[in-house]
């Protein structure tokens, strides 16, 4: 339930502000915690000094860092959320040390060192494709971790958990009070489009992984006890990952893979499951383990699948007297990013972008445009596997203005469109392939379109 739940926030996120859609987790999961409290006859607490500290947990564990990750995933991928969201093991042990005064046995502390070279790997440190607005989301979603961090030391120290029914519902009821005013002011001001699958992601979330995997949880320690339940931290980010490559078409990466697997390996490590050959040599092992990562690391800095360059020259195909060579641009990182009517366009890697952030809903641009587009509508457009021919109007004839109307005529995949701004006269875009043009080629064109049209996100 909680490797699906990074898939529904970006569903959801398609027609909802990041608090509409934390507010909506939070009232449908109160909803199922209630619901069980009356079925089982079981009552709220009512000690006032209890319910203070419900509030503090409410805004530690779940206000803030349900909207920590929603924020988060407008700029990085459900993948990528799920695999941060492991390192919460790693920030409760550091809590621990700091606040309760716990000592860390030596494999403990090769643990944490090698959980967080994880979430380096995992974010793509060392890898040159960390973009601001990735780097800023992967932040967000490591804070939120360290949020979830303080509230397991919280709790335990409070003793908050010998009626976890009973104290899960309240504490989800204040977390829903505080964001209702943001969430509906949000939504209010930003606008909400909302359709049967966006609902059922928002309806989904909040039952099953807030509500229902909250009750499960707190039987499964009330049962099995507290370290053998943690085991769940080690499927969320194997689940997530699958869904969001498999499920939501999001980009694969090896160091998704790896940077995962060094975070589940340093949370064993905290908790003190480690063989005992690696207890001892753990330290030697963590210095060869991070010597053949950063070999890894720097071969994809100096060039391989994981480049930083903006764009590398991808194949000949079009390149004429009338235009250059095509190119493949990075993925913008914001590319499974969705905005809504109004909002303010994030900046993107290049102008024509080729993806990034888009607009939702409604049918994209077609044909002939006698306007420009702004950016999230050029992406729009390429995001739905169209072809964006732009123009610059001063410095197209009237004959080759005809030959693009022609273009797009025969091809219903070609968007034309003028544009105020070019590096050069014709610009023609698709997912992440660009190709510059000083005149109207159509034979360069019709290829490009060919070549290229149909593919999405999906692709790539």
């Amino acid at each position: 339930m909680w490797g699906w739940s990074f898939f529904f926030i970006k569903i959801a996120l398609e027609g909802m502000t990041p608090a509409a859609v934390v507010l909506g987790r939070l009232l449908f999961g109160a909803a199922v915690v209630v619901l069980s409290l009356l079925i089982t006859r079981t009552g709220l607490p009512r000690d006032l000094q209890v319910w203070k500290q419900l509030a503090f947990m409410a805004v530690v564990t779940n206000v803030i860092p349900f909207s920590l990750f929603a924020w988060a995933q407008e700029r990085i991928t459900s993948a990528l959320a799920s695999v941060l969201n492991a390192s919460t093991a790693l920030f409760a042990a550091l809590v621990a040390t700091i606040v309760l005064g716990e000592t860390l046995k030596r494999s403990q502390r090769f643990g944490l060192v090698l959980g967080f070279l994880g979430v380096g790997v995992a974010a793509g440190v060392g890898a040159g494709d960390v973009a601001g607005s990735s780097l800023t989301g992967t932040l967000a979603g490591l804070g939120a971790a360290f949020c979830y961090a303080i509230g397991f030391a919280y709790s335990q120290h409070h003793e908050l958990g010998s009626r976890p029914e009973a104290t899960t519902a309240g504490q989800l009821l204040i977390a829903a009070a505080v964001m209702a005013p943001f969430g509906v002011g949000t939504s209010v001001a930003e606008g909400i489009s909302l359709t049967p699958t966006r609902f059922l992601a928002v309806f989904v979330l909040g039952v099953l992984g807030t509500g229902v995997g909250y009750l499960i949880y707190y039987r499964m320690i009330a049962e099995v006890g507290a370290t053998k339940a943690s085991i769940v931290t080690y499927l969320v980010p194997v689940v997530g990952l699958v869904v969001g490559v498999t499920v939501a078409h999001e980009p694969f990466s090896w160091r998704l893979v790896i940077g995962g697997l060094l975070i589940v390996g340093g949370v064993i490590a905290v908790q003190g499951n480690l063989p005992t050959w690696m207890k001892r040599k753990g330290p030697a092992a963590l210095a060869a383990l991070a010597a053949l990562i950063g070999v890894g690391l720097g071969g994809c800095a100096a060039g391989g699948p994981d480049s930083g360059d903006t764009t590398t020259s991808s194949t000949e195909l079009g390149a004429s007297e009338g235009c250059g060579t095509i190119v493949e641009e990075q993925l913008d990182p914001q590319s499974g990013r969705h905005l809504l009517p109004g909002a303010t366009a994030p900046p993107y890697l290049s102008d024509p972008p080729t993806s990034g952030a888009h607009m939702s809903g409604g049918a994209p641009a077609s044909g002939v445009l006698g306007a420009p587009l702004d950016q999230p509508t050029q992406v729009q457009v390429l995001e739905g596997g169209r072809v964006l021919v732009q123009f610059a109007s001063g410095e197209v004839t009237s004959e080759e203005l005809d030959g693009l109307t022609a273009l797009a005529s025969g091809n219903d995949g070609v968007v034309v469109a003028p544009s105020d701004s070019l590096p050069a006269p014709v610009v023609a875009t698709a997912w992440v392939y660009k190709m510059l043009c000083e005149d109207v080629d159509r034979a360069a064109l019709s290829e490009f379109a060919r070549q290229f049209g149909g593919k999405d996100h999906a692709d790539h």
